[in-house]
């Protein structure tokens, strides 16, 4: 019974941390977004990049499960948003 109320607990956090990395992620493709956006349509060359439209991106680039900057892998798919396919 005590054991089976931890291993409910445990998943319970493992779920949270996973709907914290989406979102994470989801505040990343719109900072990519608006620094195309902002720099007539160049992708960025990292993540830090992203510093320039989000002051703030620095929390949201963490792994929250080991606590690494980036926590996230980026990997530029191309020099322009327009010839960045789906």
């Amino acid at each position: 019974p005590v054991t089976g109320y931890f291993a409910v607990l445990a998943d319970a956090r493992k779920k949270a941390r996973g709907v914290v990395a989406m979102s994470n992620m989801n505040q990343i493709g719109m900072a990519i977004g608006m620094y195309a956006d902002a720099h007539g349509g160049r992708m960025p060359g990292s993540l830090y990049d992203l510093r320039a439209v989000v002051p703030d991106i620095d929390s949201v680039l963490v792994n929250i499960r080991t606590g690494e900057k980036p926590g996230f892998i980026y990997q530029k798919p191309a020099d322009h948003i327009a010839q960045v396919q789906n």
